[in-house]
C-alpha cells in the first residue's frame, strides 16, 4: 500500500455510508437550529430570507469541506506511518479491497466526489428540514429512509449516488441497498433533479412562513 493508499481506502469505503449520515445530520441541524433557539424572526428583520438561506448553505459547504481536507490529511499521516507494516503483509490474499495506485489525480477526483455528495445530501435534509421545523423528525425520517428503506427504483436519489460513486470509487464492495446501473451521466441527472426539487419546495415554503409566523 502507498501513502495515498489508506486515504484513498478511508474515502471509498465510508464515502458512501458513514460521511453522508454525518452530512444529512449537518444539514438538519443548520436548518433547525435557529427554530429551536426562535432566532429565525430576529434575522430576518436585519437580512432578506434569500440571505440567510444562502448564508446556511454556504456555512454547510464550508464545514464539509474543512472536515474532508482535515480527514484526508489525518489520512495521509496514518497511511504514510503504516507503510512499512504494510508492505511486510501480503496484501493480495484479500482481493481487491488493497489494490490502490500512487496517483494523487485519483485521490482528488474520489475526494471530490465524496464532497459533492455530502454536498448534496445536506443540501437536501436541510431544506427538507425547514419544511419539517423539527430536528427530531427530521433525523427519524433522514434515519429511516437512509439505513431502513429499500431502494425504490433506479430514479431513488441513493440509487443515482450510488451509481455515481461507484464509478469513481471503483470495487466498492460494500453497498448499503441494492445498485440499480445506470449510466453515469443519467445518475448525476437523477441527483440534480432532486437538488432541485427539494430546493424549489423548500424555498417556497420558508418564503411564504416568513410573510405570516415562524
Amino acid at each position: 500500500m502507498s501513502l495515498l493508499g489508506f486515504p484513498k481506502f478511508f474515502l471509498k469505503y465510508s464515502g458512501l455510508i458513514f460521511l453522508p449520515i454525518i452530512s444529512g445530520f449537518l444539514g438538519i441541524f443548520v436548518a433547525t437550529y435557529d427554530y429551536k433557539s426562535a432566532t429565525y424572526k430576529r434575522k430576518l428583520n436585519h437580512n432578506s430570507w434569500q440571505e440567510i438561506l444562502v448564508g446556511k448553505y454556504l456555512v454547510i459547504i464550508s464545514v464539509l469541506f474543512i472536515a474532508l481536507v482535515f480527514t484526508t490529511l489525518i489520512s495521509l499521516v496514518i497511511g504514510g506511518l503504516s507503510v512499512h507494516f504494510i508492505e511486510s503483509i501480503d496484501v493480495s490474499k484479500y482481493g481487491s479491497i488493497f489494490e490502490v495506485h500512487n496517483s494523487l489525480l485519483d485521490l482528488a477526483a474520489l475526494g471530490l466526489t465524496v464532497f459533492l455528495m455530502d454536498v448534496i445530501t445536506a443540501v437536501i435534509w436541510f431544506t427538507l428540514s425547514l419544511i419539517i421545523k423539527s430536528s427530531v423528525i427530521s433525523i427519524v425520517l433522514f434515519l429511516l429512509y437512509d439505513l431502513v428503506l429499500p431502494n425504490f427504483g433506479k430514479y431513488d436519489f441513493k440509487n443515482g449516488m450510488m451509481n455515481v460513486f461507484s464509478n469513481v470509487g471503483k470495487d466498492v464492495i460494500t453497498q448499503p441497498v441494492p445498485l440499480l446501473q445506470i449510466p453515469f451521466l443519467e445518475a448525476w441527472g437523477i441527483l440534480i433533479v432532486h437538488v432541485l426539487l427539494a430546493l424549489g419546495i423548500g424555498w417556497g415554503i420558508f418564503y411564504k412562513k416568513t410573510r405570516f409566523t415562524l
